[in-house]
């Protein structure tokens, strides 16, 4: 999956459309933003990685990559035409370079060609409508992608479980297990074994992004945040977002 977090925010940055012929190497190093292409044409190999542990990955016509943030790489191209999208996205995304070759390619470059045209032609409302048309790649490719792996793994079943209830304080992780027909124990360590955490403290985190979210739009106040992502009350709230952040909400607010 391109993106583990379905409810990421998205804010689309630039729409490009690149050509090369020759063959050329180019070295991009730690951007700080995404990147997701379309290759009309390709005779390309991307690679990243230490050098005793390099991946490669050979591009072909037709294909869609995913370039997250932060990621130094290396490509190697000629004959290459390709559209690319650079933006922005909170939540949780792979930190890999993923390839992915659509069934319906057309259709796809139909929507990557839209996208460069509204950019270029700037209208009004032309960012809004951008986002608008990322997303619904970015929806395809999730949804091309699930049909592929059929079923999730009970892991992304709770992890998606929780997602989706976060912020309902009634809500917890005890309800997890018997909703998917295993054991808390047996799910626990799946859990840690996938996220590196547990269901427990994967809820928490994804609850103290909500909150960060709202109180960095200074709409809310700490009762409100705490109450609309998912903690019991403002006191709770207080030492848990203290106890992972470093600072109260309230020093949070106004640093």
């Amino acid at each position: 999956m391109f993106f583990e977090d379905h409810n990421a925010a998205i804010s689309v940055l630039d729409v490009l459309f690149l050509e090369t012929s020759k063959m050329n190497i180019i070295y991009n190093t730690g951007r700080e933003y995404h990147a997701v292409t379309f290759r009309k044409k390709a005779d390309t190999v991307l690679s990243y990685g230490e050098k005793n542990r390099e991946t490669e990955i050979s591009l072909s016509d037709k294909s869609i990559v995913f370039i997250p943030a932060k990621l130094s790489f290396m490509r190697r191209a000629q004959n290459e035409e390709m559209i690319v999208i650079h933006f922005l996205a909170d939540g949780e995304q792979t930190q890999d370079i993923k390839l992915f070759q659509p069934k319906n390619a057309d259709v796809f470059e139909k929507l990557f060609d839209e996208i460069f045209r509204v950019w270029k032609n700037k209208d009004a409302g032309y960012r809004l409508k951008a986002g608008e048309l990322l997303y619904q790649i970015l929806y395809m490719i999730t949804v091309e992608e699930q049909e592929e792996q059929g079923l999730d793994s009970i892991t992304k079943r709770a992890a998606r479980m929780m997602k989706k209830n976060a912020e309902d304080a009634n809500f917890s992780v005890s309800e997890l297990a018997p909703a998917l027909n295993i054991s808390g124990a047996y799910l626990r360590r799946l859990f840690k074994e996938e996220y590196h955490m547990t269901p427990k403290e994967y809820l928490t985190q994804r609850r103290l992004e909500i909150a960060k979210s709202l109180l960095n739009t200074g709409y809310f106040t700490i009762s409100e945040v705490a109450r609309r992502s998912g903690f019991e009350n403002e006191k709770y709230f207080s030492t848990v977002f203290k106890k992972y952040c470093g600072v109260s909400p309230k020093q949070y607010c106004i640093r």
